[in-house]
């Protein structure tokens, strides 16, 4: 959600362009970089799994013994620094509030019904379907709108 909040800012005029000096901090921190297009934008992402560089706060992630087991470790990169999921599931809890619970069911009954090797290409669009309206441009920079979780429910697919 960070990434469109950004990306919107951006074509509002009220965030600046990337920065493109995060990605290089990154790269010479010496952790493995791509860039994947997912959810209607490039994001710059970090694979902890094949970190060689390590900042010595435990972000060290090593992949698992196990051929089946798919460690998430691939993370967007944001100001030079690997996204916490944690904290991402705060911020989605403190906007969402009493509504958390009801939105994450939603969310997931549909992410189960994608194919998962289009989540990544379909998610962007799936958004543009069911986000809140509000104002278009810098009017509706920051502004609460109510999300329909009966349409993303009801969401062809």
């Amino acid at each position: 959600m960070v990434r469109c909040a950004q990306a919107k800012g951006r074509s509002v005029g009220v965030i600046a362009e990337k920065d493109e000096t995060t990605d290089k901090r990154v790269q010479d921190e010496g952790r493995a970089m791509r860039t994947v297009w997912a959810f209607g934008m490039w994001i710059t992402c970090v694979d902890l799994a094949a970190d060689t560089g390590g900042d010595g706060g435990g972000n060290e992630v090593k992949a698992e013994a196990d051929e089946d087991a798919k460690p998430a470790t691939l993370r967007a990169v944001i100001s030079g620094k690997p996204v916490d999921p944690v904290d991402t599931e705060w911020y989605c809890r403190n906007k969402f509030r009493a509504r958390w619970e009801d939105a994450l069911k939603c969310f997931t009954t549909l992410a189960n019904r994608c194919d998962p090797e289009r989540i990544g290409v379909d998610g962007y669009g799936f958004y543009e379907r069911f986000r809140p309206g509000v104002a278009a441009g810098a009017q509706g920079w920051g502004k609460s709108g109510e999300l329909q979780l009966r349409a993303i429910v009801g969401m062809e697919l």
